[in-house]
């Protein structure tokens, strides 16, 4: 697995685009053109823009939830396309769909499973971070109870849950900040 050596970007962009073919004629539609950005290790950046001025299409893009059309990206000294460098991210969509039959802790033991911890770790990191998000009482509430304010902070306790060395939060800006280290 590659890493980032110190006092290189964790994200390194170049020339980054993203095109879509929509609609009944399937014509191109370009999300992204010629982005070029680099971030370094301990860095918090934060991208505004209007509504589709491509936010959400670049954080999946980072995310390796889908792939760039033209250009160089590199996460975390590796490709998106690279398992091992998907698993060291944290990624919260905007409207992230989570299981509403489970509860908090057990979605969370579930999300903890499918990233490859030990049971017993994802259910303390579970709990801990229930906590630090004011969710611990309802911890065996099912999702689908939640409010959409519940359900934004359960969010950000799935992202951290594996403690990632990448966070990408997509329109949670105050949230992140409200609870972070």
């Amino acid at each position: 697995m590659a890493e980032p050596k110190t006092g290189e970007p964790v994200i390194r962009s170049r020339g980054v685009t993203k095109r879509y073919r929509t609609g009944l004629f399937r014509r191109r539609r370009e999300a992204l053109r010629g982005v070029d950005l680099e971030v370094s290790e301990g860095e918090l950046l934060g991208i505004a823009g209007p509504n589709g001025s491509g936010k959400s299409t670049w954080m999946r893009l980072i995310a390796g939830v889908e792939i760039q059309s033209g250009g160089e990206l590199e996460v975390l000294g590796g490709s998106t396309s690279d398992t091992a460098v998907r698993r060291r991210l944290g990624f919260l969509p905007e409207d992230a769909p989570f299981p509403e039959e489970l509860g908090a802790r057990a979605c969370l033991d579930l999300l903890g499973a499918l990233s490859g911890m030990k049971r017993v770790d994802a259910r303390a990191r579970g709990d801990a971070l229930l906590e630090r998000v004011g969710l611990a009482a309802e911890a065996e509430t099912s999702l689908g109870k939640f409010s959409r304010g519940m359900l934004r902070r359960f969010g950000l306790a799935q992202a951290w849950l594996h403690s990632p060395d990448l966070i990408l939060l997509d329109d949670y800006v105050a949230e992140a900040l409200a609870y972070r280290d």
